[in-house]
């Protein structure tokens, strides 16, 4: 048996991001989201790009939350933020499931 389990980033088009793209403060907390480029511009001095050529930089404007999204990968793949321990559990969950 193979397992395939992502554990870094969820779509924006999951539950929680489309929760959070509608003003759900909760599930904004779900990602690593921030309000102006202050941390996302220290990230960036030290943080490589996975995809330079198909998807540079590390953050994505969001423009129904009027925030930057954690987006290491793709535009599309919003980091988890474990910093947050529902996420913890909620991810916990779901592995055990």
């Amino acid at each position: 048996m193979v397992l395939d389990i992502v554990l870094k980033h969820t779509s924006d088009e999951y539950e929680w991001a489309l929760k959070a793209k509608d003003g759900d403060l909760r599930h904004q907390g779900y990602d690593l989201t921030f309000e102006d480029r202050t941390v996302p511009d220290v990230f960036e001095q030290g943080m490589l790009m996975v995809f330079p050529e198909a998807d540079p930089g590390n953050f994505t404007w969001n423009e129904e939350m009027k925030r930057w999204v954690m987006t290491a990968f793709h535009d599309y793949q919003w980091n988890l933020n474990y910093s947050n321990p529902e996420v913890f559990i909620e991810i916990l969950s779901i592995v055990l499931f």
